[in-house]
């Protein structure tokens, strides 16, 4: 028996158009292929903001980071869960690809409307196969 509303089989990163993973790099992570997992300016000025303004208003993601909370994380606000997926993030970089973070990245993010997967969204917004 299933209970989730679409079927999560993996899509492959060679079957996405370019322009598509050009456009998901240039809203999610400008320098996903040149960082190893985290980014150090991004951290700091999180940091600072979330000092200025003494809540917490900004977090600095990379695409890797994203996809360890995807994968393993809730989506409470804590140090402690920013700290572990820093660390993890560091680890991932180390074992996987760019191009297979993306993917999994790509076959996990959440679009809204209770869709998951690059795939699933482009079937239920415009019904066509990414």
């Amino acid at each position: 028996m299933r209970f989730q509303l679409d079927k999560r089989n993996p899509f492959n990163i060679n079957k996405i158009p370019q322009h598509l993973i050009n456009a998901f790099i240039a809203t999610k992570d400008w320098s996903f292929f040149k960082h190893s997992g985290l980014l150090w300016k991004g951290i700091i000025r999180s940091i600072l903001y979330n000092i200025y303004y003494r809540r917490k208003v900004q977090g600095a993601s990379t695409i890797t980071q994203q996809l360890i909370r995807l994968l393993f994380f809730d989506i409470k606000k804590r140090c402690s869960r920013k700290i572990k997926e820093q660390i993890y993030a560091l680890l991932v970089e180390q074992q996987f690809t760019k191009l297979q973070i993306l993917e999994a990245y790509l076959n996990h993010v959440y679009f809204g409307c209770s869709i998951y997967r690059v795939e699933a969204a482009s079937q239920r917004f415009w019904k066509k196969s990414v």
